[in-house]
């Protein structure tokens, strides 16, 4: 509810390891250090959620998932915020070095009216939030995913396999990858559904905002993608399928 957890280093989950139950109102976890996962948090527990309604989780650093690594189970943000994580790994593999903010390795996260910014996956892929095989991604109205740096794919958001995700009133801007995908890149044969919001602002290689590669499909419903920068594909650079029946 309020106070600090900060500074502490382990293997995994440099602050905090929790696979019971876990609620966030206030206060402040930073400057976590984990020499593999989840800098400031690992949260695995598919038998209740992680919930966060207040408080900031920043500035942790780990291989992979800078601030939050989710091994299994679900994460509900209705508020507060995730700032300033960074993946540290090395070596080009494609789970190293991964989500500057989040990880997410297994089950889903649902985000309302919260914060994700400045991840750094400097190193790799997605910036802020890095998806594995299978996982769920919801961003509803009142969340801004910011920022964000990848030296590979997916500057914000990066999804490797059969994920799903859907926008639905957020706002995902200002990210920014050497590759593709300045905002979002999705990959295998996953799904991204946006309904409403806004993503805006990428840059990259190609794909400015949004790249939809391989088997994965993109259905734009309504909301808009805009001002992206890139070589190719300014706003979106679609090699899978891509369905318009609203927006802009």
């Amino acid at each position: 509810e309020g106070g600090s957890v900060e500074s502490g280093e382990a293997t995994n989950g440099g602050n905090i390891y929790c696979s019971g139950s876990f609620t966030m109102t206030g206060g402040e976890i930073a400057k976590g250090k984990a020499t593999e996962k989840g800098g400031n948090i690992i949260y695995e527990n598919e038998g209740t959620a992680m919930t966060v309604s207040g408080g900031t989780i920043k500035e942790g650093t780990a291989n992979n998932g800078g601030n939050i690594y989710l091994s299994k189970g679900e994460i509900n943000m209705t508020g507060g915020n995730v700032l300033d994580g960074k993946a540290t790994g090395t070596g080009g593999a494609n789970r190293v070095g991964c989500g500057g903010n989040i990880y997410m390795a297994k089950g889903k996260m649902t985000v309302e009216k919260a914060t994700i910014s400045n991840g750094d996956a400097s190193n790799s892929r997605g910036g802020n939030v890095y998806m594995d095989n299978g996982v769920q991604l919801t961003l509803n109205s009142g969340t801004q995913v910011t920022g964000g740096t990848s030296g590979k794919n997916g500057g914000s958001i990066y999804g490797n396999g059969s994920n799903v995700i859907v926008i639905d009133g957020a706002s995902i801007t200002g990210g920014t990858s050497k590759e593709g995908g300045g905002n979002i890149l999705l990959g295998g044969s996953g799904t991204l559904t946006m309904k409403s919001g806004v993503v805006s602002g990428g840059k990259a290689a190609y794909a400015g905002n949004i790249c939809i590669n391989a088997s994965a499909t993109m259905t734009l419903e309504g909301g808009s993608v805009e001002s992206g920068e890139a070589t190719n594909g300014g706003n979106i650079y679609c090699s899978g399928s891509f369905t318009m029946t609203g927006g802009e």
